[in-house]
């Protein structure tokens, strides 16, 4: 039996072919076998110790010192009240000075301390929460922040 060119051609593709897809099989074999390897190694893999951060110890804030100077009158400017708000140690102390005061004698603290738009609709209570916060608090805040 002879063999035509043409079915000659098509014997030779046919086993060419056959040869590219045992060599492509053979690689994807390798790749399996080598993604298996790969995740029981990852698997039976302990986590590495964690390493100690040193931290820097923390600058200690001051404790609540007493105001300089004497504690203003009853009928002192906001200036005199906002200078002795500024040196509050706590802000306890701070509310604990404000808290019999009107809302008139507020509103002027607060522009003396540097509040703006305060609405007139603002309570005394509120109103004295927002002076304490920005005279004191923020104070005390950003001063720990700096030692930090």
């Amino acid at each position: 039996m002879t063999t035509t060119p043409a079915a000659a051609v098509t014997a030779a593709l046919a086993a060419a072919q056959t040869a590219a897809d045992a060599a492509q099989w053979a690689a994807a074999a390798a790749h399996a076998r080598h993604a298996a390897a790969l995740a029981t190694a990852l698997a039976t893999a302990a986590a590495p110790a964690p390493v100690p951060v040193p931290v820097p110890p923390r600058a200690s804030v001051p404790p609540s010192a007493a105001p300089a100077g004497p504690v203003p009158g009853a009928g002192a400017s906001a200036a005199e009240s906002a200078a002795y708000l500024r040196s509050c140690g706590t802000a306890t102390d701070g509310a604990a000075y404000l808290a019999g005061m009107s809302k008139d004698a507020l509103r002027a603290i607060a522009t003396a301390v540097g509040i703006t738009r305060v609405p007139a609709s603002m309570s005394a209570p509120a109103l004295r929460d927002r002076i304490v916060q920005h005279a004191i608090t923020a104070r005390i805040k950003f001063a720990g922040l700096r030692s930090w």
